[in-house]
């Protein structure tokens, strides 16, 4: 199973996303069928889609910060799929805000 079919696969079962049509559009900012071709060809994230998915869990999860107590488990799955994420870049955590 790839990082990007584990990753989608989290984020549907914890509710962060209706499907992989959701997911493709609204974390990888791809085409609605950009899942289903990576999947039907056994690839994984490709470079943009991987940034802009990690740029997108990073958003919810601070948006989700501000909530802790409602939304614990999905602030925790979050903070594990960017690390997994960032970790697949080779880089460890990647800091996407603006230079001071």
């Amino acid at each position: 199973m790839t990082l990007l079919q584990k990753t989608a696969d989290k984020l549907i079962e914890h509710g962060l996303t209706e499907n992989y049509r959701d997911f493709s559009r609204r974390y990888c900012k791809r085409t609605e069928n950009y899942y289903y071709r990576q999947a039907y060809h056994n690839r994984d994230f490709s470079t943009g889609a991987l940034l802009n998915c990690i740029v997108t869990i990073r958003r919810a999860n601070s948006h989700y910060d501000r909530f802790a107590t409602i939304f614990e488990t999905e602030i925790d799955e979050l903070g594990k799929l960017e690390m997994e994420l960032s970790t697949e870049l080779g880089s460890g955590p990647i800091d996407f805000r603006p230079a001071a």
